[in-house]
């Protein structure tokens, strides 16, 4: 069995749905999605592009990979 989440932002809603979405893909190619999933969950009045950094850096995630996959995964939106 295999379980599927996606993302389906809601812009409309928060200003940053959209790049907490990219960030938790490009987190998963680290296999940390859960982890920034919660992050973003739990502080999600604070989220903000840069705060996004410090979650995934806390969860620690490679940044310079993050940072690449999040252009890779952000260029195909």
């Amino acid at each position: 069995m295999k379980f599927v989440f996606r993302n389906f932002p809601l812009s409309e809603m928060h200003e940053y749905a959209l790049s907490a979405a990219i960030g938790a893909e490009a987190a998963s190619f680290q296999d940390k999605f859960w982890e920034i999933y919660d992050a973003i969950y739990e502080n999600q009045r604070n989220l903000g592009e840069l705060y996004l950094f410090e979650l995934a850096e806390k969860i620690g995630l490679n940044m310079e990979k993050f940072k690449s996959d999040i252009q890779k995964s952000g260029a195909d939106r």
